[in-house]
């Protein structure tokens, strides 16, 4: 992918606005697999069976190491992207030399399958946060205010979010992991909706979280590009979108009561 997308604008939180409603989607042209950012990347290319799970480390503080590795590595992708973040750099961020990191993974790749998957139980919390059991029976603005406010942040945290899902979303070998990801964020909303609305057949409700999954995600994704005075706007407007096409839905499955 190319060597950072804008970040100058990143999305501020609106006051109207709330959470994570899924996986982000791939951005066309836009980026390059994780693998291919040229000779210093391909020199530390591996092969597929090779490029998952970090090495397991054997004690708490291996785990600990793994975890400055994960933070360097998501600090220098914010700053110079994916194809600018080298095993080097990674290494001096987190005060580590290389033969350390490659103690922990094999290579660049393996610490970018590692970041996303990090990323991912992010917005998986980011979500359970925003449509909690006791969010069914909100009314759908103050509803979408939650899911889109949630997402926004989640993004403003961590920086490099967007260009660590880009990259593995766009590499061929890391396909089966992005899918899994996905598919996780799809069924959290699926569960969501077969709790507001129990008496939607599940064939409807898997087309319809799939949809709320790319139109939240894209729009995010689009809304970093414009001018930061019109970003406040464009996320009211996805939140108005999505109450519309959500009050049918109301109207035809019904909503549960408020517990008291």
């Amino acid at each position: 992918m190319t060597p950072s997308r804008p970040k100058a604008t990143r999305t501020p939180s609106p006051q109207a606005a709330g959470s994570a409603v899924g996986a982000r989607s791939p951005r066309r042209g836009r980026t390059k697999p994780a693998g291919h950012s040229g000779k210093a990347a391909a020199a530390e290319s591996v092969p597929a069976a090779e490029l998952g799970a970090p090495r397991a480390p054997q004690q708490s503080r291996g785990q600990k190491r793994v975890e400055e590795i994960l933070d360097a590595a998501e600090a220098v992708i914010a700053e110079v992207g994916v194809e600018g973040a080298t095993t080097n750099a990674i290494a001096e961020r987190a005060g580590s030399s290389v033969g350390s990191l490659y103690h922990f993974f094999p290579s660049r790749d393996a610490i970018i399958q590692a970041l996303a998957r990090r990323f991912q139980g992010y917005a998986s919390q980011s979500n359970a946060q925003a449509m909690p059991p006791d969010a069914i029976t909100l009314p759908l603005e103050q509803l979408f205010e939650r899911i889109v406010t949630a997402q926004v942040r989640l993004v403003e945290k961590h920086p490099s979010f967007q260009m660590v899902h880009d990259a593995v979303c766009h590499d061929p070998r890391a396909l089966a992991d992005f899918q899994a990801m996905r598919n996780a964020i799809i069924g959290q909303v699926e569960w969501f909706l077969a709790a507001r609305y129990p008496h939607m057949p599940k064939r409807d409700r898997q087309p319809v979280a799939r949809l709320a999954v790319i139109v939240v995600h894209h729009t995010l994704d689009e809304a970093q590009l414009v001018p930061v005075e019109l970003q406040p706007a464009i996320l009211r407007e996805l939140q108005r979108m999505l109450v519309r096409y959500f009050e049918p839905l109301d109207a035809k499955y019904g909503v549960p009561a408020p517990r008291h």
